[in-house]
């Protein structure tokens, strides 16, 4: 029944009795395109039973305010919470009145009043009343007078067509579903600083205007970012979930106000399209509906997964964000990415000059290896495997890059534990050795918020100068035997050699130790470590095993390895140095554009997201039992292919046995044309609603 509300029909073509343009909203005032609302609300809108199908509405609201209410039988269930049935068409005594089906309901509920129709308005004031309906303004003087001079029997449904088209139908139609997702310009709270929030809003507007089918109108706001190969408006469409209040003041707990954030996503989306105040179950059952506290924090479930952050949006937007490219600007990335790729081509292709380069530094090292060059021959930079260290979590997010979680400005010890409190649990970190990792690629790095350690020992035989080339992440510090030696905090997309940081190494063994910062999207790390003068560069000793081999032995993945280093790292050839400095103006020049394009706050899975538990008087602070993903047991089950999550929990809301979504939606389509819906609480469709 839901998919069905995005097909009604606005009107019926006097000329052939076919149905004329589709919206997908309703327009025309007692016409078909009401007919579901009719047969979904008969009962509220009567205020009688119906049909025998349906129970009658109790109106006894405090007989139901009772604990008994959650074992209520399906046959004395509130008429909401069961699966609508369509009903016959009652029979009225002024058949020549009715044009269509919705008429026999509007008239039967006259003659049982007493009331006699009133005549049919003329045609200037049908126009007026359609047009503000349908856009919200009044028609053009040219346009009525249009209509008027053509003097057909169909011009009113060819009005009803231009209008339908008119871009203001999407902002008239919007204008109500953004105050139901309480969508503001600004993060609301004591300091009430600035959001961007238009891309979700002209989304809106266009899934009108584009006639959206409901199901996928409602799925992408929930879900759309799970969706496979979501497009950009997909993840945009999830700002729906993003409207509500952001807070960043020093004294809040980050905790306290993430928890707050899911409990208004939970009410929200319970209202907008089930028309139920589950918020009352948050502290305990609820007294006048089937639903039980533990079955809100099972809904809870379904939105406590997401990669925001309990402070956050001091600048501008929170994250989880995305960039909103417009089409100019999508095309001048994509020349920035032509570019990009050119000569990331040339320094991945095969060159004479490089290669034989490269041939003589293999040898080189295949000689040092099998003990034929002495240590006092030449300068040298030996350099070890990379490790990693978390991710490492703290709330508010910008206190990473400050917070020392017990390695900065300590030796490392590579086979220690390290123990550490999210404010959640306690989590054991241990290093890892990168073995896969090659100087000049770029690496994922696992968490959300979060800080990672690098290590890397270097060992030089006298004092040296070599230069850290990394990518920018989000932040940056860089310790150099125990010595901070640079710091950065950035909002950027991770690229080669953004930053060139000189690093002075003393005889022996260096600690290299770099700490990444990520606030949220894509966590990735990238380095080289490149020699200020003609010095041989020894590899980690992964990269010295596939030297020792034969170059036919030696898999893809280890050429493009060792290819990478050395060009990275050890050679000297000025054509290649050159490309590597191109590369990293490019895009540097990329990222100056990109910080120009507007972002959306969008919803993303957390690749940790924490356990959901039920919190006793609603309190963040008293958890009680851990609970899973689920839906009220006075509501259908969740389709049986659906996955445990939004998408899936979308899907539900959405199914055709679900009593509760197109009786909301169609509702409030008649609120928005009569000014009251045919259950006048909109947003309460339980027992206390009316």
């Amino acid at each position: 029944m839901v998919v069905s509300v995005a097909w009604f029909p606005v009107g019926r073509s006097e000329r052939n009795n076919s149905f004329s343009r589709n919206k997908i909203i309703p327009v025309i005032s007692l016409s078909l395109v009401l007919w579901t609302a009719v047969i979904l609300l008969a009962g509220a809108m009567t205020g009688q039973n119906v049909s025998a199908d349906l129970p009658a509405v109790n109106q006894d609201r405090d007989a139901n305010a009772n604990p008994e209410i959650q074992n209520t039988s399906a046959q004395e269930m509130h008429w909401s919470f069961v699966p609508p049935k369509r009903l016959p068409l009652p029979r009225t005594a002024d058949l020549a009145w009715m044009q269509n089906a919705i008429d026999a309901f509007v008239l039967a509920r006259l003659e049982a009043a007493g009331f006699t129709v009133s005549q049919q308005a003329n045609l200037r004031t049908l126009l007026r009343r359609l047009s503000l309906d349908v856009t919200g303004l009044p028609p053009a003087w040219s346009q009525v007078q249009g209509v008027l001079r053509e003097a057909r029997p169909d011009s009113y449904q060819r009005f009803v067509d231009r209008v339908l088209a008119s871009p203001h139908y999407g902002e008239r139609m919007a204008l109500d579903w953004l105050d139901m997702a309480r969508y503001a310009d600004t993060h609301g709270y004591s300091i009430d600083a600035g959001r961007t929030m238009w891309p979700w809003r002209d989304w809106v507007v266009n899934a009108y205007n584009e006639n959206l089918r409901f199901d996928q109108f409602t799925i992408q706001q929930l879900a759309g970012d799970l969706l496979p190969n979501a497009t950009q408006g997909q993840w945009v469409a999830t700002g729906f979930n993003r409207n509500h209040m952001i807070n960043f003041e020093g004294g809040a707990i980050p905790e306290e106000y993430r928890v707050e954030y899911v409990v208004d996503r939970v009410n929200t989306t319970a209202t907008v399209w089930m028309g139920l105040t589950v918020g009352c179950a948050r502290c305990h059952d609820h007294k006048y509906d089937p639903i039980t506290q533990q079955e809100y924090y099972r809904i809870f479930a379904f939105f406590n997964t997401i990669r925001d952050m309990g402070l956050d949006g001091a600048q501008d937007n929170a994250q989880p964000m995305i960039r909103v490219p417009n089409g100019s600007e999508r095309a001048r990335l994509r020349w920035f990415d032509e570019q990009i790729l050119a000569v990331e081509s040339q320094l991945n292709a095969s060159h004479s000059d490089w290669d034989v380069e490269q041939r003589h530094w293999e040898k080189q090292v295949l000689q040092k290896i099998r003990g034929a060059i002495q240590e006092t021959e030449d300068r040298e930079i030996e350099l070890g495997e990379w490790y990693s260290l978390g991710p490492f979590t703290e709330q508010p997010h910008y206190r990473l890059l400050r917070r020392d979680f017990g390695l900065e400005g300590e030796p490392v010890n590579v086979d220690a534990e390290i123990r550490f409190n999210d404010h959640r649990r306690w989590q054991v970190h241990r290093w890892r050795e990168r073995v896969d990792w090659s100087d000049g690629q770029l690496y994922d790095l696992p968490g959300d918020a979060a800080a990672t350690y690098l290590y890397r020992n270097i060992n030089v035989q006298q004092e040296e100068e070599v230069v850290l080339l990394v990518n920018s992440a989000f932040g940056w510090k860089i310790f150099l035997n125990q010595s901070e030696v640079f710091q950065v905090q950035d909002y950027r997309e991770p690229s080669p050699d953004q930053y060139r940081i000189p690093l002075k190494l003393q005889r022996g063994d260096n600690e290299l130790v770099c700490k990444v910062i990520n606030y949220g999207g894509l966590y990735r790390f990238g380095a080289a470590i490149r020699p200020t003068e003609t010095c041989r560069v020894m590899p980690p000793l992964s990269l010295q095993d596939v030297i020792r081999l034969p170059p036919a032995e030696r898999t893809m993945d280890q050429v493009q390895n060792l290819r990478c280093f050395f060009r990275a790292s050890a050679a000297v050839h000025p054509g290649l140095r050159n490309l590597l400095y191109q590369r990293a103006a490019i895009h540097e020049e990329r990222f100056k554009f990109v910080s120009t394009i507007a972002t959306a706050m969008v919803m993303r899975e957390s690749t940790i997201p924490p356990d959901s538990f039920l919190l006793e008087r609603g309190d963040y602070q008293q958890p009680a039992g851990r609970v899973e993903p689920g839906v009220p047991s006075s509501l259908p089950s969740m389709p049986v292919d659906a996955s445990m999550d939004r998408l899936g929990f979308a899907q539900w809301l959405t199914a055709p046995e679900h009593p509760l979504t197109a009786r909301v939606a169609v509702n409030r389509f008649w609120q928005i044309l009569f000014g009251s819906g045919i259950v006048k609480t909109a947003a309460d469709f339980g027992l206390q609603g009316d």
